[in-house]
This record gives structure tokens, C-alpha cells and sequence, in this order.
């Protein structure tokens, strides 16, 4: 399971020294047409890329938080506040450069062992999306021992040992939520734990209770419950509610690649490939997508894309591992799995 992080409001470049312009292009994968390896340019001023250029202009919150950065990087409340707003577009639009961004702007305190409050939680959130989870729960840890109040830190503590299937120490931090912060968060996280140890029907139940709790206005929360529940139904065999829930889930006005990764593992295990590949083929610029994108178009014996996307889906793993990122264990997996090679 890849961690998702929850709520939003806090969720690469690695430190080896490849020129900019390298870096932005391997992100991206590869150009329209499709090639073997990675091209390294043959001098730092070889334009790879063109950047977006919607971010032009004054009034955007970006530009705005950047200038008052240029004038002060160390101001720790800016560099918060930017970096957050670095994840949640990188997050948004499913583009892996911002969280590089927010990286680049947190390297002044990424080696501290006590960085600033404000940056400790950014930092934990940019490392448990890089898949390094043990640096990512020290730094958790942390900062619930500096601020035990901090939900967003216990959830994201309780993530993460879900992902190493450490069940005793997830429910610990549950407890804790229960304790400190939200009994309606609380909730939610034990049922997480009791749906991936056993305890799956229980689990649906109680999240069945948690979703008329909120508001229309809490999209985020409402599409995050419908998510869960869609995976808990699917889990103990209710595919049907499960679709239900996970197309209420896509009905949220926003986008969230978490939610398509997981309803298109199930309807690929539902032998429903077509509606895979009219879900995400216009979303391959997220890695984990494109897998599913791949499986997809092989289950429905469209030759051609399926060499297209493998292609691509290769380029892209060369690349992650030039730029020293760690691949996550379960999609590698998958992907040796389907297609009968390791990356």
C-alpha cells in the first residue's frame, strides 16, 4: 500500500547534482516520441523543457509567497507556506516537480535533527511521499512529542506504520488521536488499522457511521470516507457497494490519484479494463496511473498502447532511479508482475 496523505493541508530533488533542466525532464518522462533511455543533455544550457507558464502573473498565491521568499528565504513562515502550497499543487495536478520545489526550499533545515516546528511536519510529509519511511517517523514522532494536538502528524504516523504493517504501534497513534485530538478522526483511524488486520466488516461499519457526520463543504473529508469505504467493501467481497461508494468518491468536485489508483485496481480485479483506460487515459503524467493504464490495455488486448505504455513505464523507472528516488515496493512488484520483468 502507498501512504496517502490525509487531509491535504500538509502532505524531490534528492540531493545528487544533475542540472536543473536534467532533473525538471526525467520528472516528466519522456517527450512525445518515446525512447529507450533517459537523454542526458550534453551541456547545462540544452533547453529540455518548456515550462508551464500558468503561474505567470502577480495575483497567483505562488508568485506572491515567492517573492516574499526571495526577499527573506530563511523566514521559516514563508518557506512554510510555500512549500505547502508546492505540495498540494504538486499534489493537485499530479505533478512530481513541486514537491521537488518544496524540497529545494526546506534544504537549509533538512540535515537539523530539531528543525522549526512549522517545517518538521513538511519535512515528514516530503519524505513519507519519497517512500523513505523511517527518516519520515523520526521526524513524526517528533512532532507529536513537541505538539501531541497535532492530528494531522498522528494520522500521517499512523499511515505509515499501516504501510510497514506495524498494526500494534498504528493502533498506539490511533489511541493517541483519540486522546489528544478527534474521536472522529480517531474513528477513522482504527477503522483503517481493523480493516488491513482482520477485522475488515467491522471496520465498514463503523466507517458507515463517520460519512453522515459531515458536511457538503467538507469535500476533502467526504471523499477520503467514500474512498475507504469503497477499499473496505472491496475487501470483504461487497463489490457492488464498493463501486458505489468509489464512484460517489469520483462525484467530489476534485481530483484525487489516490481514489483512481485504488478504483482501478478494482476494476481491473473486476475484469472491467475499458472503464480503466476511459478513467486514466488522459492521466499519465502520475506513474502509479500509468501502471494501471498498462494493465489495463493489456487485460483488453489493445497490443500497441500496451508497448506505448510499458515503454514509457520503463523510461520512467530508469529515470527515478538516475535521479536516486526510491520506487515503491508494491508497484514494482506489480509491474514484474504482469509483465514478467523486474525494474
Amino acid at each position: 500500500m502507498q501512504p496517502k496523505q490525509r487531509p491535504a493541508s500538509v502532505s524531490p530533488v534528492t540531493g545528487r547534482r544533475y542540472s536543473a533542466a536534467l532533473c525538471f525532464a526525467l520528472l516528466l518522462g519522456l517527450p512525445a516520441v518515446l525512447q529507450a533511455a533517459p537523454h542526458i543533455p550534453s551541456s547545462e544550457s540544452e533547453v529540455l523543457e518548456v515550462l508551464p507558464t500558468q503561474l505567470q502573473g502577480n495575483n497567483n498565491p505562488i508568485n506572491r509567497l515567492r517573492a516574499q521568499w526571495r526577499a527573506n528565504p530563511l523566514d521559516t513562515t514563508t518557506v512554510a507556506s510555500l512549500a505547502r502550497l508546492y505540495i498540494e499543487t504538486g499534489r493537485e495536478q499530479a505533478d512530481p516537480r513541486y514537491y521537488g520545489y518544496a524540497e529545494a526550499l526546506l534544504q537549509p533545515w533538512w540535515q537539523q535533527t530539531q528543525p522549526p516546528a512549522e517545517l518538521l511536519l513538511l519535512r515528514a510529509t516530503i519524505r513519507q511521499h519519497n517512500h523513505d519511511y523511517a527518516t519520515a517517523t523520526q521526524d513524526l514522532a517528533l512532532v507529536v512529542q513537541q505538539n501531541p494536538h497535532q492530528t494531522q502528524a498522528w494520522l500521517t504516523l499512523a499511515t505509515v506504520q499501516l504501510v510497514n504493517k506495524e498494526y500494534a504501534a498504528a493502533r498506539r497513534s490511533c489511541a493517541a488521536l483519540a486522546t489528544h485530538a478527534s474521536t472522529w478522526f480517531a474513528t477513522l483511524c482504527y477503522s483503517q488499522v481493523m480493516s488491513q488486520n482482520g477485522d475488515a466488516e467491522q471496520a465498514y461499519r463503523l466507517q458507515i457511521t463517520l460519512l453522515p457526520q459531515l458536511g457538503k463543504e467538507q469535500v476533502e473529508l467526504r471523499q477520503w470516507v467514500l474512498t475507504l469505504l469503497g477499499e473496505t467493501a472491496a475487501r470483504i467481497g461487497k463489490a457492488p457497494e464498493a463501486d458505489q461508494h468509489f464512484r460517489a468518491a469520483l462525484a467530489e468536485p476534485r481530483r484525487d490519484n489516490y481514489l483512481l489508483r485504488v478504483y482501478s485496481d478494482f476494476l481491473i480485479s473486476q475484469q472491467r479494463p475499458l472503464e480503466v483506460i476511459t478513467l486514466l487515459q488522459d492521466k499519465t503524467n502520475d506513474d502509479a496511473l500509468l501502471l494501471r493504464l498498462a494493465i489495463a490495455s493489456r487485460d483488453a488486448q489493445q497490443t500497441a498502447a500496451t508497448a506505448r505504455y510499458q515503454a514509457l513505464l520503463e523510461a520512467r523507472y530508469q529515470a527515478a532511479k538516475l535521479r536516486g528516488s526510491t520506487l515503491p515496493a508494491e508497484d514494482a512488484a506489480l509491474y514484474a508482475r504482469t509483465f514478467g520483468a523486474a525494474l
